[in-house]
């Protein structure tokens, strides 16, 4: 079964998954989404930043999770979004590649977007 931090995002993305005409995918981890173990979300982190094209992170639902994840995801230079409800950090993420739509650095635009642009 699908985590529903991952079945929501994967609802509003599929109702924008082309962004300002970009093409954007999305990738859940759902094991990461069910364990909560430090183990499992700084594996989860890293492994978005093993990708060239991952341009931003949906994920920590508590402060403890965010406090793990964020160093080795803006050392990557990816944006975060986080809480509990998927659907709206997934609109997040889509509002932010479309204003970011043709920048040269699509991963740098859409995180300075996420931090209030």
């Amino acid at each position: 079964m699908t985590p529903p931090l991952c079945a929501e995002a994967r609802t509003a993305y599929s109702a924008d998954p082309r962004p300002g005409g970009e093409p954007v995918g999305l990738f859940c981890l759902d094991r990461v989404v069910r364990d909560r173990s430090l183990a499992a979300i700084g594996a989860g982190a890293r492994r978005a930043t093993e990708s060239s094209a991952a341009i931003a992170y949906v994920g920590e639902p508590d402060r403890r999770s965010v406090d793990f994840s964020a160093p080795i995801l803006e050392a990557a230079g990816i944006g975060a979004v986080n809480g509990s409800d998927g659907a709206a950090a997934m609109r997040a993420v889509l509002r932010a590649v479309r204003a970011s739509a043709g920048d040269d650095d699509l991963r740098a635009a859409v995180r300075e977007q996420l931090e209030g642009g």
